[in-house]
């Protein structure tokens, strides 16, 4: 983890998340960082040609990188929670941990299953508003 990565839990899209949101991620962290420990399992990825900096004062420019990030999912049964944690690499710079959040949450249905409330769409290509696509993807790295 580093400071980019612990700005953003606190920081979206320039502005400061409200407090609940802030709280939720950091109590996550421990099942976040227990993810990337211990996953073999890629879920998502997704590699985009993104500004990365300020607007330079000569000109406005701004510099454009590849960035490439991982998504890892984790059902927490006891907690009752599963939990997507994210890691960016920035242009050649180092893989590092970049967001966790709630996937979806567990309940107890009337016949004690355990039943999960999934996103609303199963597709595995989404396109993103600001240009680029998400792709899903589930395959093993082979890590035992």
């Amino acid at each position: 983890m580093n400071s980019d990565g612990f700005h953003h839990l606190r920081y979206s899209a320039r502005r400061e998340r409200n407090k609940d949101e802030q709280v939720l991620k950091f109590t996550l962290m421990p099942l976040g960082l227990r993810i990337l420990r211990t996953a073999t399992t890629l879920q998502e990825y997704r590699k985009l040609l993104s500004p990365v900096g300020e607007k330079s004062a000569r000109d406005g420019s701004v510099k454009m990188k590849m960035i490439e990030w991982w998504g890892f999912v984790a059902i927490f049964v006891e907690q009752g929670i599963k939990v997507r944690v994210v890691a960016r690499k920035v242009g050649d710079g180092n893989i590092h941990f970049w967001s966790v959040m709630p996937y979806s949450h567990l309940k107890r249905g009337k016949n004690q299953k355990l039943l999960l409330k999934e996103s609303k769409t199963n597709s595995t290509t989404k396109t993103r508003p600001e240009g680029g696509i998400f792709v899903v993807l589930a395959f093993s790295l082979g890590v035992p």
